[in-house]
């Protein structure tokens, strides 16, 4: 005797039903490649009082950058650029001779321009200005940024 389910035989209901998961997760993992964006990332030293710091920025707990840093007339950058994959990635920046650290997430969909400055002032500094306390400000752009 032989069992049909909509005039189709139990052992070809049975193959689909094994065969169309894996049809399925086939085409969905070719949906789901991973793309890559360039990343362009500047870091600056923009403090008088710790003219030459030492810098580490990590993403998602891989060191890309780890350089010393002059504040020279607070118009230095150092530039690197590099892939980054589309998503949600964690940014930390340590400063090593203050321990200061700073951290964001920056959501990348696109190419995209990031800026890390690490910034401090004493009064001696700027006499009429308040102090800046060690830290980092974090900057992202889906366009080229400009310095003056």
């Amino acid at each position: 005797m032989n069992f049909y389910i909509m005039k189709y035989p139990v052992g070809l209901i049975i193959l689909l039903l094994m065969i169309l998961p894996f049809s399925c997760c086939i085409s969905d993992n070719e949906k789901n490649e991973t793309e890559f964006f360039l990343t362009h990332l500047y870091v600056s030293n923009q403090s008088f009082s710790d003219s030459l710091i030492n810098i580490s920025i990590s993403i998602d707990e891989v060191e890309y950058f780890n350089k010393s840093c002059f504040v020279g007339d607070q118009h230095i950058w150092e530039y690197i650029e590099f892939n980054l994959s589309k998503g949600k990635h964690d940014f930390v920046a340590i400063e090593l001779n203050s321990n200061t650290i700073g951290f964001t997430t920056f959501d990348i969909q696109n190419e995209n321009w990031i800026v890390i400055d690490f910034w401090y002032y004493t009064e001696s500094d700027f006499p009429h200005a308040s102090p800046e306390p060690r830290h980092f400000t974090f900057d992202i752009s889906s366009t080229e940024v400009g310095f003056v």
